[in-house]
Order: C-alpha cells, then sequence, then structure tokens
C-alpha cells in the first residue's frame, strides 16, 4: 500500500504518475469518537457531538516540510487536502482505494526527527472543519463496484 497527500497550494516531492507534487507518506491516521453516557437503569443514554481528532501523517522529509512549518507558525489556512490510499488492482500499481478530503485546514503540528544512519522524518497534524471519506470497492478482476462514502461538517454538526 502507498499513501499521497495534496496540499492546495504546496507541492510535494512525489514524482509517481497521477501523484506528482502530492507528498508520499508512510502513516495517516485519524479518530473519530462519540462520547458516551451509558445512563442508568430507566435512565435514556446521552450521546454528545462526534469529535473528530485531527489527522496525524508521517513519512520522509519533503520539499513540502518548509511550507507546512510555516502554515503552522502563521495559522495560514489550507483550503482543501486530499489524501489518496493505494493498492495494486490488476495492472495498475497506484489504484486509489481510499481517500479522504479535508476542508479549511490548519496545521496543528509539525515535527522533524533526523537521525545519524537514516533518512529524516517528518510527521504533521491537521485540524479541519469538514472532512469527505470515500471507499471504493472493486470486485475480483480488479472492476470499479462503486463508492461508500460519508461526510461530516464540525461546525455545523451536519452531513
Amino acid at each position: 500500500m502507498s499513501a499521497f497527500v495534496k496540499f492546495d497550494g504546496i507541492d510535494g516531492s512525489s514524482t509517481r504518475k497521477g501523484f506528482e507534487k502530492w507528498v508520499p507518506v508512510e502513516c495517516v491516521s485519524q479518530a473519530v469518537s462519540r462520547p458516551c453516557n451509558a445512563g442508568s437503569s430507566g435512565v435514556a443514554r446521552y450521546t454528545s457531538t462526534a469529535a473528530c481528532s485531527d489527522v496525524s501523517i508521517s513519512g520522509k522529509l519533503d520539499c513540502a516540510t518548509p511550507m507546512l512549518l510555516g502554515c503552522m507558525c502563521s495559522g495560514k489556512l489550507i483550503k482543501k487536502v486530499e489524501i489518496a490510499f493505494c493498492q495494486s488492482i490488476g495492472d495498475d500499481e497506484d489504484t486509489v482505494f481510499y481517500k479522504v478530503k479535508l476542508e479549511n485546514v490548519l496545521v496543528s503540528g509539525v515535527s522533524v526527527n533526523g537521525m545519524n544512519d537514516g533518512t529524516p522524518s517528518m510527521s504533521c497534524s491537521l485540524n479541519f472543519t469538514k472532512a469527505e471519506w470515500t471507499f471504493t470497492k472493486f470486485t475480483e478482476d480488479g472492476k470499479n463496484d462503486g463508492n461508500v462514502d460519508a461526510k461530516w461538517d464540525i461546525e455545523k454538526g451536519t452531513k
């Protein structure tokens, strides 16, 4: 599996066909939760609003890293961010099977780590107000079998 991130207005170092100028990443994580009170006997369960954590990405140091550091320090808003998860399907080694689109993104943290004998790495946290998640299904012979998607507007608390 491979993953790439495209930042609106920031070029990354990928030269991979279809993902030119995206940022190649090795890890992407996000958590979404809805705190619930289990209630007691005879009392209805209470749920609060959904809580979307920042999306965290990490990978090798990239030409986009200084720009991400600058956005983090200045608080500059990045209008859109796309994250594409790819896998080999049929003859295509970079078929997108899961895509995340974020809007109104603030870089909430950047960390750069270097080692004596390896390529420096970076990790970055992305705070956002809107998200859309799309999973593309494929048949056993590699044909597109439709999408499953969801979206959420954090500010409005709606789809």
